[in-house]
């Protein structure tokens, strides 16, 4: 199974996310952690970035997309709410861009994502539900969801399990089951520690995004 380093960014640094709190990630010097940097530093072809800003205020830091996609394959969840904003971060340089539907304003969104470019993840936010502004999406079960997403053509998905990451507790693998039963690949994310690894690859997770933090030290600037 394949384990993607996870990073979070906000205000052009690197943030940590506790409990739902936001705190600039500094070096063992006391520097703010420079994104770049970290990024080309990471012992993967590919890491995964959670912009901040472009989830919470729909502001992407495009700029800095744009330098990290220079070092690494990116994947980006920059909460695109439209077919625009997702090629928005496409064209600034991410390999994959995540719609999600803590994001979405509605499947259509979605399906003019999956008509623009095959290099979509679609997200189930979850967090014992459906995260979503959508009341159509709220009122589906995740079966019905995940069928329609399948039918729009998404064929990459992901787990996000909210709940799970603030409650420190492991993704719902029965949840993961059902994504991997429905799409050709299934990631998860959420609170993953590498002791759980093997219940996610047994689930029939293709990989899982992992905390940066917890696959070593790093000292870049």
């Amino acid at each position: 199974m394949k384990l993607i380093p996870a990073v979070s960014i906000m205000s052009g640094r690197v943030v940590e996310v506790e409990g739902g709190q936001y705190r600039f990630h500094r070096n063992e010097e006391g520097r703010y952690r420079s994104p770049g940097n970290l990024v080309q530093e990471l012992d993967s072809d590919v890491v995964f970035i959670l912009d901040i800003d472009g989830i919470e205020a729909n502001r992407p830091d495009l700029n800095l997309i744009t330098k990290m996609s220079s070092h690494k394959e990116l994947w980006v969840d920059a909460g695109s709410l439209t077919c625009g904003g997702a090629a928005d971060v496409l064209i600034s340089g991410a390999a994959m861009v995540v719609v999600g539907t803590k994001s979405v304003y509605n499947l259509k969104h979605l399906e003019e994502a999956i008509e623009l470019s095959e290099n979509v993840i679609f997200s189930l936010d979850y967090d014992d539900g459906i995260v979503t502004g959508d009341k159509k999406v709220k009122a589906m079960s995740v079966d019905e969801l995940l069928t329609k997403a399948h039918e729009l053509g998404v064929r990459k998905a992901m787990l996000f399990d909210l709940g799970g990451l603030r409650d420190d507790r492991p993704p719902d693998t029965d949840l993961v089951g059902k994504l991997a039963g429905k799409f050709d690949d299934c990631y998860v994310a959420g609170h993953i520690k590498p002791d759980a690894i093997t219940e996610l690859d047994s689930a029939g997770a293709t990989g899982a995004l992992i905390d940066f933090r917890s696959l070593g030290d790093f000292d870049d600037e």
